[in-house]
């Protein structure tokens, strides 16, 4: 019985600390941290999360690379200008296929919140 208690429990440490572990960095959670890229704007309609957005909403479109099939649709995102510290928070509701990996095409509002 002395036997069976040991190995239970470290079967019971090794399978608590496999469902512990950190996922892999490209599972689709959403990777936090800091990027750099270009910012520009552009004139708001439907997204390609297929929604209706008013140029005066706080709208961010993302590069189509990491866009893929749209998991990021609803998401928010902080936009920082370094050149002035200014920081607005807009959500991420269409694709931008000119913008480059790290860039965000922004809402007319988005942009002048951040410059």
């Amino acid at each position: 019985m002395h036997q069976f208690t040991i190995i239970f429990t470290v079967l019971s440490i090794f399978c608590l600390s496999v469902l512990a572990a950190p996922l892999p960095s490209d599972q689709a959670l959403g990777e936090r941290g800091e990027r750099y890229g270009r910012g520009t704007w552009f004139y708001d309609g439907w997204g390609a999360c297929g929604f209706y957005n008013a140029n005066s909403d706080l709208i961010v479109a993302i590069s189509a690379q990491i866009y893929g099939t749209g998991a990021n649709c609803g998401q928010w995102v902080r936009v920082t200008n370094t050149q002035n510290g200014n920081t607005a928070f807009g959500m991420m509701r269409d694709e931008c296929q000119s913008c480059g990996p790290q860039d965000l095409d922004m809402s007319i509002a988005m942009f002048e919140a951040a410059w």
